[in-house]
């Protein structure tokens, strides 16, 4: 029972799917005009983020490449040359996001994924793109399963979008619980 209790504490599909973040991926001008780069952002913020009160920059946090089992994550290609955005072909390697036909994420500059809620083992993702005129980028991401609960006690403000944060307080058996 305590076991169901943490995995819905800690997955991020349950514990804060009414939470996310409003998408602000964007490329800025240094972007534009820099070398061609795939760049991500999480819909949330981490467990660890949360766990420790939600100090620290939100945004950077969001930015990170190792995201939990459920999670969403954007990638957006930024700088330059881009050629016909048309053409515009992304690629998926691995097996830790849930099956997406790319043919439906060719000529888009932003797409989204979501890690596998079942994974039996952690698992490494290559995202990569092609332009037009057969310039590549890519990024790797981790998706990591949840091992154990290190706290005895979770206590902090969760943001729920709407400007009114709540408590939340959930008190743990001692010891290290694995999962």
């Amino acid at each position: 029972m305590s076991i169901l209790i943490l995995i819905i504490l800690f997955s991020p599909v349950f514990l804060w799917a009414d939470e996310e973040e409003e998408d602000t991926l964007e490329e800025t001008e240094e972007e534009a005009t820099g070398p061609l780069q795939i760049k991500q952002q999480t819909a949330l913020c981490s467990a660890d983020y949360y766990i420790k009160g939600g100090t620290g920059d939100k945004e950077e946090d969001r930015k990170r490449k190792n995201i939990g089992i459920g999670e969403k994550i954007t990638f957006l290609l930024v700088g330059k040359p881009k050629g016909t955005i048309k053409e515009l072909k992304w690629n998926i390697e691995g097996d830790g996001f849930k099956q997406i036909n790319t043919e439906q994420l060719q000529g888009e500059l932003k797409i989204a994924l979501t890690a596998k809620d079942a994974l039996e083992q952690d698992a490494t993702a290559k995202i990569k793109a092609e332009t037009s005129e057969g310039q590549k980028a890519e990024s790797t991401i981790n998706i990591r399963i949840p091992k154990k609960l290190k706290k005895e006690k979770f206590e902090g403000r969760i943001d729920m979008g709407d400007g009114n944060p709540i408590l939340i307080c959930f008190n743990f058996p001692k010891g290290n619980m694995a999962f």
